[in-house]
């Protein structure tokens, strides 16, 4: 069975993902993290500046939710 979404229930369309800005946010993390370019850094390095810049980018979305649709149930 379809369940009917309501007028005032759409859904949040999501960002498109830019490519270019992904590859110069991980390339900034390496050079600021490590003081190394993409071709020094090695693999474990690149890792982690791919994971700081996916954190970043999920932050980012996450900061542009209303807080009113995000009230942690434990928090006073």
């Amino acid at each position: 069975m379809k369940k009917s979404v309501a007028a005032s229930e759409k859904p949040v369309k999501a960002k498109e993902f830019d490519k270019e800005l992904f590859k110069r946010s991980v390339e900034y993390n390496v050079r600021t993290l490590y003081r190394k370019n993409l071709e020094e850094a090695d693999a474990q390095q690149i890792f982690q500046a791919v994971s700081y810049a996916i954190k970043d980018r999920i932050v980012e979305n996450w900061m542009e939710i209303p807080r009113w649709s995000t009230t942690c149930p434990w928090s006073s």
